[in-house]
């Protein structure tokens, strides 16, 4: 807390510094004086509100049933505009929300639980000088709030924070008279969030304290623009998952239009990261530097150069650097063609790789009869790796992925499972992940993938992820790879057909570790069919893809639909689905998922809406524990005047290994306005 105050001190005394006394009392006259505390206007809502919910869970044998009924009665008041003295001076808005609530629990075996109380928010803003550049904006807020989870489970939250901004803008007099440079702005924040969840008996805990200072400043000029940003994060995470780090973060970026017509563009970005405390310190540096050459209308050449340094506690550091040359040239307004040269450098702990390629694209249309065209892409490569390692692995830090409710696969191949870590990275936060808790991983040949745990209490569903592991390749060798595409097609109104062709061959040129190269042969094929009507549009989709490799051999058939149709009475009706199928013969493994989602949505007068959707999502993995999720529901929401109701029944079935959920809710609120 008393680095916080030191920080908003600090705000202030910006402020105060780019908010000269003469500038100030040239804003407004003491003739337009209207003395005291003015108030805007008033808006308000009473609401009542009643929520029903049977809901029965199994997991591992044992049974969870739960009835819940619940009421709220809830009053916010809120005043919009309100100012001291003069708007020009301070204004701001102002509000507050009480939930009376009584909710009552009936469980298994006779037990249950009844509780009432009182949730509370609040929201206050106000602006010192709010229609200058310069001017100062504090805030504060409070929210309270219950949320039902996945498979009967219940979270508790309390989110509260305040802070303080100071801004110069870009037409700031300040700059005029040579007294300050840039457009900025300065931010200091406290948060503090607790978060308690409760699911098939077991309870998660997480309360998060952060304190958070940052300075933005740029400036623009007729041909270039500067931006530099500067971030610190103090975290503690206390609860289930216990951390405690501080994080600063520096960005510089830079860009420049210049020569003959203003055709060459130099863009530079420069960015560092530091993290000291749980889990030790970690440093990362990233470099961007990229020129652009537009000689022509048809030709243009670019220049590429990127360094990465990473240190991370006890791991030692690594340097990556990569270097490329591309000249883009367009003989014809149908016929284009591309030249790749790149190389890179990665310097690690146990020794360094080096790799260097050429490349080129080939790019070919034309029309064809029946307002058709014909299309043809090429592009091949050819690489040379050379390995002058002491061992064979090589450590990842910090993969970035999202949490997805399929499979997903790591970048690199030979990845070694008991070297994996997760961390979940919502919020700026690195919350650990523990195996077959909150993920499970799956190795099919040289591919690794990992499945987020649908009853995890730590990953939600998109949640950034962060994951750290160590991979293999020839130690001491050098060899090649060689690529080829090719991808052939037409189009026309209603049908379009394409195919494609890969080929990836790795050849050890020196040394040894043959047993980590691999040879890949792909044939794809798709056909899109689509149409539209007066009321009704229309997509189909099939692609069938055959991969051979000396690791992994599989053949994968994708189907996908989508249909709308305007129905009369103002009814919009909407279907998607999607189906996949891939079987691995080599290593035997078979997947199955399919994914299919009605909408219809009416309009209810002028003043409200009805909305109906169904949808059935559905995994089967060879490798991981059999998903499905039915969920059906309805919601209504309409107006009569300043009477707003809004009833929604909601329906589901979800399954996940030995763990399945049924719920049933009902929910309906009457919202009274006031203003």
């Amino acid at each position: 807390m008393t680095r916080l105050s030191h920080l908003v001190l600090f705000a202030m005394l910006f402020a105060a510094i780019t908010l000269p006394a003469s500038e100030i009392l040239a804003g407004f006259s003491l003739q337009d004086y209207e003395g005291g505390l003015q108030l805007g206007l008033w808006r308000g809502s009473l609401e009542g509100g009643y929520q029903f919910e049977d809901n029965q869970s199994s997991s591992s044998g044992t049974s969870f049933t739960l009835s819940r009924n619940r009421f709220d009665e809830v009053a916010e008041i809120a005043n919009e505009g309100f100012y001291l003295i003069d708007p020009r001076f301070l204004a701001g808005s102002a509000g507050l929300d009480l939930d009376f609530f009584q909710d009552e629990n009936r469980g298994s075996a006779g037990s249950g639980s009844y509780s009432d109380g009182t949730l509370w928010g609040y929201r206050f803003d106000t602006a010192l000088f709010p229609q200058w550049p310069e001017n100062v904006a504090f805030f504060a807020n409070r929210n309270q709030g219950v949320s039902n989870t996945n498979f009967g489970g219940q979270t508790n939250t309390t989110t509260s924070g305040y802070g303080l901004v100071a801004r110069v803008l870009e037409d700031s007099v300040l700059k005029d008279h040579g007294i300050y440079y840039f457009s900025s702005s300065l931010s200091a924040r406290e948060q503090e969030s607790d978060e308690e969840t409760t699911q098939l008996g077991e309870k998660y805990q997480l309360d998060q304290q952060r304190d958070e200072v940052d300075y933005t400043a740029e400036k623009g000029f007729q041909t270039a623009d500067l931006k530099f940003r500067y971030q610190f994060d103090n975290e503690r995470n206390t609860g289930t998952s216990r951390s405690n780090f501080q994080t600063q973060q520096f960005q510089l970026d830079y860009s420049k239009d210049f020569g003959l017509n203003l055709n060459r563009t130099w863009s530079s970005a420069i960015y560092y990261y530091t993290r000291n405390g749980t889990g030790g310190e970690q440093q990362n540096l990233f470099v961007d530097e990229s020129l652009h050459i537009q000689h022509y209308e048809n030709l243009s050449t670019d220049y590429l150069y990127q360094l990465q340094y990473n240190d991370n506690a006890d791991q030692g550091a690594t340097v990556y650097q990569f270097a490329q040359f591309v000249m883009n040239h367009r003989w014809y307004e149908n016929f284009s063609q591309a030249l790749n040269v790149a190389g890179t450098r990665q310097d690690l702990p146990n020794g360094n790789t080096e790799s260097y390629w050429i490349g080129g694209t080939d790019s070919y249309s034309r029309g064809i009869p029946w307002n058709g065209s014909f299309f043809l892409d090429t592009n091949g490569q050819y690489e040379v790796t050379d390995n002058n390692l002491t061992s064979s692995q090589i450590q990842v830090i910090d993969e970035s992925h999202l949490a997805t409710t399929t499979p997903f696969t790591l970048n690199n191949t030979f990845v070694i499972a008991a070297t994996i870590v997760v961390v979940d990275t919502r919020g700026g936060s690195r919350l650990p992940c523990e195996l077959n808790v909150d993920y499970l991983v799956s190795q099919l040949g040289n591919l690794t993938q990992i499945l987020v745990v649908p009853t995890s209490f730590v990953i939600k569903p998109g949640d950034p992820l962060a994951i750290s592991y160590t991979y293999q390749v020839p130690a001491n060798a050098r060899y090649s790879t060689t690529t080829k595409n090719v991808t052939v097609g037409v189009r026309f109104p209603l049908i379009d057909m394409s195919y494609a062709y890969q080929s990836i061959d790795q050849s050890l040129l020196s040394g040894e570790g043959a047993q980590f190269l691999v040879h890949t042969r792909s044939n794809t094929f798709n056909l899109g069919v689509h149409h539209a009507w007066e009321g009704l549009e229309a997509h189909a989709n099939a692609m069938y893809q055959e991969v051979d490799s000396s690791n992994v051999s599989f053949d994968m058939t994708d189907l996908s639909q989508y249909l709308s149709y305007h129905a009369p009475w103002r009814i919009l009706l909407g279907l998607t689905g999607d189906e996949t199928f891939t079987d691995y013969t080599s290593p035997r493994h078979r997947t199955k998922s399919y994914s299919f989602q009605l909408n219809g949505d009416r309009a209810l007068g002028g003043t409200g809406t009805a909305s109906l959707y169904a949808s059935l999502h559905n995994l089967e993995d060879s490798e991981f524990p059999t998903q499905k999720e039915i969920e059906t529901g309805l919601r209504i929401n309409f107006t009569f005047g300043k009477l707003r109701i809004a009833p929604t029944v909601l329906w589901y079935d979800r399954t996940w290994s030995n763990s399945e959920t049924r719920d049933l809710r009902f929910e309906i609120r009457v919202t009274r306005l006031f203003y």
